[in-house]
Parts: C-alpha cells; sequence; structure tokens
C-alpha cells in the first residue's frame, strides 16, 4: 500500500492517505505506541528493539521496518518529600526502508511523561506524555518508472513528463503526538491498563513537490490508538494478558485482538515462556470485516531480557499472492536495575 501510494502521488500529483506501519508486537515498542508510557517500566531504565519483514514474497524486495528506544524514570519528588509520582524520559529511533523503490523513512522522537499516582493501595497510576519528533524521508527516482516512460513493446526508456513538476529527493518534517495512560492493580493478581495517543498531531505537510501549492501537496493523517490490556496471574505462576489495540488514520481502522499466556519456569525466579495468539480484523470501506492475519506469538523472559518473535500468517486475498504468506518480527526488551513492583504497562 505504501508503494502504491508513493507512485500515485508521483505520478498523478493527488493528495496521498497513507497509513504508518504498525508493529505486531506492539507493546514490545511501548514509546512509539503512546508517550505517556515513557519511563512505564519496573526498572530505572528500559531498552527496546524490534524488527518487522513484510510482504516477503509478494514484492521482490520485502518491507522492512526497524525501531529502537531507550527511556529513563525516576521519582518526582526527592527524600521525604517523595509523593510516588514518576517522571519518564526517552529517546527512539525509527527506519522504514522499502529497498525496492529506494524509499525509507526515518524518525527521531524525543519524549517526556508524568505519572501521576493516585491511589497507593491499588497502585493506580494517570500519566500523560508528549513526544516531538524530525522526520526524514527520501527517493530515489531512478528506481522508479512511470507510465508515460512506456515504449508501447518492451520498456520503460521514454522522457516522463514528470520533469516539468518541481521534485526533491528528501524531505524533512517535524511531528508532535500526545498520549494518556491508566493503569490500576486492585488486587496482586490483577492489573488493567488502557492508554489513548494522538500521532501527528499538525498533520504535517510530506509533499515531494518544492511548491506545496500545486496538486501534488500531501499531509501525514493524525492517527488515534485506543489500547487496552490486563494481566491475570493464575495458581502456579501462570498469567494470561488479554489484550486489544485499534488505531484510525484517515480511511484506515485497525484492530489487533488476542492473548498471550505467560508461563513460569520452576525453580529458576524470573524465567517465563510467553506463548500468544492473536487475529487483525480489517474493516472494509464498504462497511464488511474481513480477517486479514492470524499471530502466532513465543517469547522467552530471563529476568530483566526478554525475547519475542511473532509471525503473521495473512490470509486476505492480496497477502496469498506469494508463497510465503507471512511477515516476521523479532523483539528484544532489557529492563535494567528493577526496583519496583509495580506495572504500569505490560512487557510485550
Amino acid at each position: 500500500m505504501r508503494v502504491l501510494s508513493l507512485i500515485f502521488c508521483l505520478s498523478f500529483g493527488v493528495t496521498i492517505q497513507a497509513q504508518d506501519v504498525a508493529f505486531t508486537q506492539y507493546y514490545a515498542a511501548p514509546l512509539l505506541l503512546n508517550p505517556s508510557l515513557v519511563g512505564a517500566a519496573s526498572g530505572k531504565f528500559r531498552l527496546t528493539a524490534i524488527n518487522r519483514d513484510q510482504w516477503g514474497n509478494v514484492l521482490v524486495e520485502p518491507f522492512s521496518t526497524f525501531g529502537a528506544s531507550m527511556d529513563v524514570r525516576f521519582n518526582a519528588g526527592f527524600g521525604k518529600s517523595d509523593n510516588g509520582d514518576l517522571i519518564g524520559a526517552g529517546i527512539s529511533f525509527f527506519k522504514d526502508k522499502v529497498t525496492g523503490l529506494d524509499f525509507s523513512t526515518t524518525r527521531m522522537t524525543f519524549y517526556g511523561a508524568y505519572h501521576k499516582l493516585l491511589d497507593r493501595n491499588t497502585k493506580q497510576y494517570l500519566s500523560g506524555g508528549l513526544s516531538i519528533g524530525i522526520n526524514t524521508q527520501n527517493v530515489n527516482y531512478d528506481a522508479l518508472f512511470f507510465g508515460d516512460q512506456f515504449n508501447g513493446t518492451n520498456g520503460f526508456d521514454l522522457p516522463t513528463g514528470e520533469d516539468d513538476n518541481p521534485i526533491v529527493n528528501n524531505i524533512t518534517y517535524s511531528d508532535i503526538a500526545v498520549g494518556f495512560n491508566y493503569t490500576i492493580s486492585p488486587s496482586k493478581d490483577l492489573s488493567i491498563h488502557s492508554g489513548l495517543a494522538i500521532h501527528h498531531v499538525s498533520e504535517p505537510s510530506n509533499t515531494f513537490y518544492e511548491d506545496e501549492e500545486e496538486p501534488g501537496e500531501s499531509v501525514v493523517p493524525r492517527k488515534i490508538t485506543i489500547h487496552a490490556s490486563a494481566i491475570m496471574r493464575m495458581e502456579g505462576d501462570v498469567s494470561v494478558i488479554p489484550r486489544a489495540i485499534f488505531t484510525s488514520q484517515g480511511p484506515h481502522n485497525n484492530l489487533i485482538l488476542g492473548s498471550n499466556l505467560r508461563l513460569g519456569i520452576k525453580n529458576t525466579a524470573g524465567t517465563a515462556i510467553q506463548l500468544g495468539l492473536w487475529v487483525k480484523p480489517s474493516f472494509q470501506s464498504e462497511g464488511g470485516v474481513n480477517l486479514d492475519a492470524i499471530t502466532l506469538l513465543t517469547g522467552l523472559e530471563f529476568r530483566s531480557l526478554i525475547l519475542g518473535l511473532s509471525y503473521d500468517l495473512h490470509v486476505s486475498d492480496i497477502n496469498v499472492a506469494g508463497n510465503q504468506r507471512g511477515s516476521f518480527e523479532l523483539s528484544v526488551t532489557y529492563t535494567g536495575e528493577d526496583e519496583s513492583e509495580d506495572v504500569l504497562c505490560p512487557a510485550f
């Protein structure tokens, strides 16, 4: 979809309504999910990295998406004035590349959040966060061919009228997101989390045309994300972690719904296996709902280190065009200097 949107924009000069890349293991990229989750970890700092390869056999070369982040947390009060509030700060790096077209997006984002303690007994927090990012997009036009270049027989070697419209190879624009998160642990066996984030608040322009008054002017549509999850601890160091995320951006509405099962390994404190099964319904423009993908996940926890591997088995018509019908994601999360049992957001 991103490839087609780019070509359509450059060829015909219309406004595009593409959507952001979405990680299946979205809680393994908490800062990209919601800026209010910065610092929402049990340790003083957290490092994350996630990589996704998509459409490996539908396209000649797959989409490749990589994200990494670092965030820290510290007490808002000091000494006897400690009120239980927390402050979070962080930075993230994101790169999305379509190698076949040599089109890439790079983003560097800075975050800040405040976690207000509402009740100590239920570990109830209300968090608010803000992020400010710098986005750069690059395209190599030598890798693109337009309809007016087709010679009518066997190639695209004619000149293109696109030279009449001044276009640039790279653009840079700033971006703002805000978010809120609420968490409560009414008992030691239950934690509930919910959040709301608004990305691209100002809907920044990302046109490749030098003259923004030309028909090729485009913007990044505002994106609204709603996410919710719970951690329900059972007997025998077993936990069930249901979760859901809904995103709406322009004409696109997406949903991920499912659950993880966490199985603690006996006689090895802090070590566990996670298994997950999720579904991705897609909402059609005519009002129907189709199943886009089924996701299988496995993860390993080694105290402060968490490894996650997921596979999206695509079942929609466009995704089964190739022999490889899936997308892989690999994530790594490390939480350092664990100092609190408060859980402001799930691990992944």
